[in-house]
């Protein structure tokens, strides 16, 4: 049996994958890896924000049962007055005049730097707290920031010296 030249094309190509085939399967193994990356990636930060939501709404659950409890203790504080004074509805009066006074300077005066300074701040804790739940990557190869680090504190450690 004698083999022409498209029989050795079909026997060598069987064997091994050409150029170009072995091109085109990289270039989809790639983009395979590539979309695998996003979707991980994806995956990271919808973990760290649906703990940061499950985080807030804890935080916001304390908040209102403290501030429940607060108004009930304020409830028994207006009572307690009430009675000390012989009139419920004034001690009711006596202990709201504070919250009043203070909601009524609240809403007509709103200082602009104490609410970006507020704003700044609840932003700074925001960003603190992402940095803190976020995992770290794998080290980067092409990464030297350890070595530069190293190089600084070895002339800091020489600079002492001298």
């Amino acid at each position: 049996m004698s083999l022409n030249g498209d029989d050795k094309k079909n026997v060598n190509s069987s064997e091994e994958p050409d150029f170009s085939e072995r091109i085109y399967r990289m270039t989809g193994d790639l983009r395979q890896i590539v979309e695998k990356r996003v979707e991980l990636w994806m995956i990271r930060i919808a973990e760290q924000f649906t703990g940061i939501i499950a985080e807030s709404m804890y935080r916001v659950i304390g908040v209102i049962l403290m501030a429940v409890s607060g108004l009930l203790l304020l409830f028994a504080l207006a009572v307690f007055v009430g009675e000390l004074i012989g009139n419920e509805a004034l001690g009711y009066l006596i202990v709201a005049a504070p919250f009043l006074i203070l909601g009524l300077l609240f809403a007509n005066k709103r200082p602009k730097s104490v609410i970006a300074k507020t704003q700044a701040q609840m932003m700074d804790q925001f960003y603190k707290n992402l940095q803190d739940k976020m995992p770290e990557d794998e080290e980067d190869p092409d990464d030297d920031s350890d070595y530069k680090d190293s190089e600084e504190e070895t002339d800091r450690g020489s600079n002492e010296k001298s």
